[in-house]
């Protein structure tokens, strides 16, 4: 499984193991003394993933963890589109990057000879008990003492474009021109990363081996800077301490593989044909009484799931939660 796969699970593992503990918000301006103190909605809603059985030539009982993107059309896609070819931005040789992705204004077309680079990607893994995880990497440095680091790069659009993002083009005004303050500043989205975003990466920073994050502020056509947040600060924020979060981190994992062991012992034993790979869909959600709700179905094949989307759900009255400046 991937790291973008099962950090919405483990985070509501979290959720329902700290009764929503907040985070930690020391250092921000009075600004924010009566704006939310905790996990946004959008990152409070239940989230879905896929437990798809492989096929062994021995026979083994494998499987494979998927995302589950649900009935409707993703969307934040301009996002997911922008994050990638930031990535490479940032990590291609200007040069290079002008002429082999960028079209030719003249004839919009790709340049003479121009080639994208397909050089694979790269992966750590992480062994925890039956489970593999994996964790693609970005970029490597130096940290200040000379000592070799792997760190993530992330790419973060601004508030109002992540809480609209269907709406984004109306706010590509949007820009960030000081340190402190509500709107237009770095404090606003480091308040939001606090709120929304360093749960999920220290989950992946930690699967990855990671030392940390460089976070580029843009709203879609500028970039507004960037910023290097070690995974020992982000810890600080969500869990108070490193030793905490080392075990808040073991403690999940352990307790998602018990989850994934307790639902496929169950189906196993009372299953006619184990012989035919089967695909189950688990939700997870905690929920304010400090409880974990996991809801579990099974699917023969594909096509069933499909028919039942097709037949049974109308995409138009499912409605993402989205958090707003306003919403407590």
């Amino acid at each position: 499984m991937s790291t973008s796969t099962i950090t919405a699970m483990l985070n509501h593992i979290y959720y329902a193991m700290s009764n929503f503990k907040s985070p930690h918000f020391a250092g921000l301006s009075e600004c924010y003394d009566h704006e939310p103190l905790k996990y946004m909605i959008s990152q409070r809603k239940p989230n879905t993933i896929f437990l798809r059985q492989i096929k062994t030539e021995d026979g083994r009982k494998l499987y494979a963890v998927d995302g589950d993107a649900g009935f409707t059309e993703s969307s934040n896609e301009v996002l997911l589109k922008m994050g990638k070819y930031m990535e490479k931005m940032f990590t291609t040789d200007s040069d290079y990057f002008n002429y082999h992705y960028l079209l030719d204004p003249a004839t919009n077309q790709p340049k003479p000879g121009a080639k994208v680079d397909t050089e694979c990607d790269y992966y750590r893994y992480m062994r925890i008990g039956n489970m593999l995880l994996r964790s693609q990497i970005d970029t490597q440095g130096e940290d200040e003492n000379g000592n070799p680091i792997v760190f993530e790069l992330k790419t973060r659009a601004t508030a109002p474009i992540r809480y609209d993002i269907e709406k984004y083009v109306d706010y590509l005004d949007y820009s960030i021109v000081k340190l402190r303050g509500n709107y237009g500043s770095f404090e606003r989205e480091f308040y939001d990363l606090i709120r929304g975003g360093f749960l999920k990466f220290i989950m992946q920073l930690k699967i990855g081996q990671m030392q940390g994050a460089m976070i580029a502020y843009h709203n879609t056509q500028k970039v507004f800077g960037f910023e290097y947040v070690k995974l020992e600060e982000m810890e600080r924020r969500i869990f108070g301490s490193e030793e905490f979060s080392n075990i808040i981190f073991s403690s999940c994992l352990s307790l998602l593989e018990d989850i994934f062991d307790h639902i496929l012992d169950d189906r196993i034993s009372k299953d006619e044909d184990n012989d035919v790979p089967k695909r189950y869909r688990i939700g997870f959600y905690a929920t304010n009484t400090c409880g974990l709700k996991v809801m579990f179905e099974m699917f023969e094949n594909d096509d069933i799931y499909l028919d039942r989307f097709r037949n049974y759900y109308n995409p138009d009255d499912l409605k993402d939660i989205i958090d707003t400046y306003l919403q407590h």
